[in-house]
């Protein structure tokens, strides 16, 4: 990936990728470590995969920074249902994050959304 970093809510993630991912559970293709604020994902994917690995890691960041408790299914159902929805609908993901450029106010009283990038 040429995106080296994420932000979720006032983190800012870097996005690591390795030839194996040690998890407590297998399989695994990507980790989430809030310690480290790193997500790694395994390079032997196809895009399609990593693309899910990715929505499935931040869904976790999302839910953990929300304080929001999913098991892996539900992770997996919430990560799979925004990617597609992302992909079916690409102009209107466009639209969207170009609104949200030019009016920084769009999520009044929360103050670590921000769509800069570094």
């Amino acid at each position: 990936m040429r995106t080296k970093q994420v932000k979720i809510g006032y983190a800012i993630y870097k996005l690591l990728e390795q030839e194996h991912v040690e998890l407590l559970r297998s399989p695994a293709k990507g980790l989430i470590e809030h310690d480290r604020l790193a997500i790694t994902l395994e390079t032997d994917q196809s895009l399609p995969e990593k693309f899910q690995s990715l929505m499935h890691e931040l869904t976790h960041g999302i839910a953990d920074m929300y304080d929001v408790e999913l098991d892996e299914v539900e992770t997996n159902r919430i990560a799979t249902g925004v990617a597609i929805f992302i992909v079916d609908n690409l102009p209107l993901v466009e639209e969207l994050v170009k609104m949200v450029k030019d009016n920084r106010d769009v999520f009044p009283g929360s103050p670590s959304i921000s769509t800069e990038t570094k």
